[in-house]
Formats: C-alpha cells, sequence, structure tokens
C-alpha cells in the first residue's frame, strides 16, 4: 500500500517511512475493511493504525535525544556509560519500549540516564499527560 501525500504537513521524511511500515502490518487491509462497508470497522482499523504510526513516530522522535557521550559530567560528577536498557513508558497512544543509556559513576551508587531526564521522566512510567489523566 503506497500513502501518497497531497496536502502540507510538518512530518519528516523519517516519519513517513514509519508510518508507511506500520500501515501494512495491520491485520486487516482497508481493501477487505471497505468490502464489509462496516462503520465501526473502518473506523477501528483507523484508529489502530493511527495509534501505532503514533507510538513509531513518537519513539522516533524522542530517541533524538540519547546522549552518545560515554563520559558526562553531572554537578561536578563524572558518570560513564554502563548499558543500554529498555523501559516502558505509557503514553496517551499506549505503551511503547524505549531503548536508554544508563551512566553511572565509576565508584557506583545511583545511575544516571540522560533520555530520562531530557523529558522529565526520571523515576517515571507514564507520561504527564496519562498521570493528570489519571488524577
Amino acid at each position: 500500500m503506497e500513502v501518497r501525500i497531497n496536502y502540507r504537513t510538518n512530518l519528516t521524511d523519517k516519519q513517513w517511512q514509519i508510518i508507511k511500515k506500520m500501515i501494512p502490518q495491520q491485520k486487516k487491509g482497508p481493501k477487505q475493511i471497505c468490502r464489509r462497508r462496516s462503520r465501526k470497522r473502518r473506523q477501528s482499523f483507523i484508529e489502530e493504525a493511527s495509534q501505532n504510526a503514533g507510538r513509531e513516530v513518537f519513539k522516533a522522535w524522542l530517541t533524538q535525544f540519547e546522549c552518545h557521550d560515554k563520559v558526562i559530567v553531572i554537578d561536578g560528577k563524572t558518570y560513564r556509560f554502563k548499558m543500554v536498557s529498555e523501559k516502558n513508558f505509557l503514553t496517551k497512544l499506549g505503551c511503547i519500549t524505549v531503548s536508554r543509556r544508563i551512566f553511572q559513576q565509576d565508584n557506583g551508587g545511583p545511575t544516571y540516564v540522560p533520555l530520562d531526564a531530557a523529558w522529565e521522566m526520571a523515576g517515571e512510567f507514564a507520561t504527564r499527560d496519562v498521570r493528570e489523566c489519571v488524577l
């Protein structure tokens, strides 16, 4: 299935590639859904495709802020890269899994995750908008 853009948008080429990749992964294509002419099924397909694409675009956008340095200094303390760790975050679009780089001082102690700090998610599992909806 080819996605054709006939209007102006702020999405980057990379984000459109992700959207194009996600559309064929839907369980049923638009042709099968349109044949049945079920409005609910068409709407369900569009919602599922939009959420899948939205999660992937958000994840791609977020990971561009990852720190790729081997050594960072925070508050005068030197932290070295230790490992990559995956973490699940709950967003309004659903759950996303993000690979993050973890840093720690040579003598041990608490870790620092620059990506979590960049979007104020250190120690959190749900985004601010999701937490506000729950409260």
